[in-house]
């Protein structure tokens, strides 16, 4: 008896051991960022930070590899990547409100350029992690738009009209472009232009890495695809759904609304888990999750309500960090005095090891250790 007893406080002191040895994710860059507007990812790539003058171009360490001067009619878009970003140059002659392209210019992240169209036939553009651009006249909520597709130097290869264009995304691979509009729905394009499916009309929607698996909510119904077809999984959700995500393998969606936090199995339509935040005044911003569903990080925001004066109201955010499980294993505190809807934004990087957390003030990069098996309430 006395042997067991022994036996079992060893055990408890090694697992204790164990746990007090797990570390919890390490802050290992930190970037102040107020003033420019962040594009790209440091995670995967370069880091972009652009202002009205200029725009720096960050390695993974927070090492600027690059620097260019912009003019007051020039602005910058890029992968999502990093690995490409493109400049812009409106005319100064077009009417108040209106934005009449001159030219545009494509380059690396280390500054060499591409190729260049001089008066292109649309005024804004799209790069994707590949290096295609696909280019819409009119913008966002125009009756009709043209969407123009080029090839890898620049040529003219496809133009179509879309009516009432809300929003334009590609695949990670860079093989699809994603173009949804208010009148025709989801449409999904292959790299040359060609039409390939349309899920329909749909207010939020997210394709995997591959471009295989596609998620669309409408109406508060969420609808799985595969291969462009639909693959009879259907679920209801809240009719404000704020974002929704793949893992890598594209086996897991991950679905926010304000207060709810939702992890699917693609192939099933099953509902594995909910995270509710029963505090008032917190409400899920961002979501992402890594390979096998075994980590999910979410943004979080906190609003201290209409007593408070504005500049005081949104100033406080957290990091969630779940297991597979759905149990909370880690939270960090956010403190940030500028606030828009999107802050604040979490990203994992392709291999699930790092975390970007990024406000209007500052971006965070977390390295990814074994974490501690235990739950807190958020």
């Amino acid at each position: 008896m006395r042997n067991r007893r022994i036996c079992f406080t060893l055990l408890s002191l090694l697992l204790s051991f164990k746990l007090a040895q797990a570390q919890e994710p390490k802050l290992v860059l930190e970037i102040p960022v107020e003033g420019r507007t962040i594009k790209g990812n440091i995670l995967e790539g370069k880091l972009f930070l652009a202002s009205f003058s200029d725009f720096q171009v960050l390695t993974p360490d927070g090492k600027k590899s690059f620097q260019m001067d912009l003019k007051s009619n020039q602005s910058v878009v890029t992968s999502e990547d990093g690995n490409f970003f493109g400049i812009t140059t409106y005319s100064k002659n077009a009417p108040p409100g209106f934005l009449s392209a001159k030219r545009f210019e494509l380059y690396s992240s280390a500054g060499n350029k591409l190729w260049e169209i001089q008066d292109p036939e649309v005024s804004d553009f799209r790069i994707s992690n590949g290096g295609m651009v696909v280019g819409i006249s009119g913008g966002e909520g125009n009756p009709e738009s043209d969407l123009a597709f080029y090839d890898p130097n620049g040529g003219l290869l496809f133009k179509t009209k879309i009516r009432y264009p809300q929003a334009i995304s590609f695949s990670r691979n860079g093989q699809y472009v994603l173009v949804n509009s208010a009148k025709d729905g989801l449409m999904i394009f292959d790299r040359s232009g060609n039409l390939k499916f349309n899920m329909g009309l749909c207010q939020k929607f997210s394709i995997s890495p591959d471009g295989a698996h596609v998620a669309t909510v409408a109406s508060g119904d969420l609808k799985f695809y595969y291969e462009g077809k639909p693959t009879g999984k259907e679920i209801k959700v809240a009719s404000l759904v704020r974002e929704i995500c793949f893992s890598p393998e594209g086996e897991y969606l991950c679905a926010i609304d304000k207060k709810n936090l939702y992890l699917f199995e693609v192939k099933t339509g099953k509902l594995l888990w909910q995270r509710v935040l029963k505090k008032a005044g917190l409400s899920f911003i961002s979501v992402d999750v890594a390979h096998d569903a075994e980590k999910i990080i979410a943004g979080v925001d906190f609003d201290k309500g209409r007593k408070v004066p504005p500049e005081d109201r949104h100033t406080q955010g957290y990091v969630y960090l779940f297991d597979k499980s759905g149990k909370l294993t880690w939270e960090r505190k956010l403190s940030y005095k500028l606030w828009n809807a999107f802050v604040p934004e979490v990203k994992f990087s392709q291999a699930g090891s790092e975390f970007s957390v990024k406000t209007r003030e500052r971006i965070y990069l977390f390295e990814l250790k074994q974490l501690p098996n235990e739950s807190r309430k958020p």
